[in-house]
């Protein structure tokens, strides 16, 4: 799939699993309970708790795997590959390469000009987006999710409160998820964050990620 028009910053990328057990942790109490498209087949996430690694993070830290390694990305998709075939135990079939985005969209027309990552360092977020580094056209993207600075998704790993309006917001926002459980319009996810912030103040600001899937296929 061709790279969109939408303006987006990799931040780096992740080695993903995509066994079995990874479609099986959905079951119909996690669903009910997390996603707002319940039927969706195969819910993903740039948030690694949703859709989990196969690098401890203690190994991304201590191979220096780039300023985003708290948040479990590389800053070198080679550096990856090399440490996912040759150090972990999982075999090719059971991982796949993906990138993380960070996106400009419409709420940075308003005013949100660069959302801050939680980051050990100061200003990495802002060196990140001078560097500038695009996305490769050979990538396909599987969709735009939300999350907080540490990439908390707010769309399924926030749980959904449960009041009188319930459904008609599930339906709302379900209604624009795709199969992955992530938007296909950026706007649309930019207007989901908007509605985060106020369900989710703790969290807040959320910010629009896009994932990319990189190398291998998907769970």
């Amino acid at each position: 799939m061709m790279a969109s028009a939408t303006k987006e910053v990799v931040l780096g990328f992740d080695a993903r699993n995509t066994t079995q057990r990874v479609l099986d942790s959905w079951d119909s109490e996690r669903r009910n309970s997390y996603l707002y498209r319940v039927d969706a087949p195969k819910p993903l996430s740039a948030d690694n708790m949703v859709w989990p690694s196969i690098v401890p993070l203690d190994t991304a830290l201590e191979t220096d795997a780039g300023p985003l390694a708290a948040h479990g990305l590389w800053a070198d998709e080679r550096a990856l590959a090399d440490w996912a075939t040759s150090v972990s135990r999982y075999s090719p079939s059971d991982y796949c390469v993906v990138a993380v985005t960070l996106c400009r969209a419409s709420r940075w027309n308003r005013g949100f000009t660069q959302p801050v990552l939680a980051t050990p360092t100061e200003g990495v977020i802002g060196d990140i987006c001078e560097v500038e580094r695009v996305v490769d056209n050979k990538w396909r993207r599987l969709g735009f999710d939300v999350g907080d600075s540490w990439m908390l998704s707010g769309l399924s790993n926030c749980g959904l409160e449960q009041g009188d309006d319930f459904e008609a917001i599930r339906g709302k926002w379900g209604s624009a998820l795709n199969q992955f459980h992530l938007f296909e319009s950026v706007e649309i996810a930019a207007e989901f964050a908007e509605f985060a912030d106020v369900q989710v103040p703790k969290h807040a600001p959320f910010a629009v990620y896009g994932l990319w899937l990189v190398d291998g296929v998907l769970p």
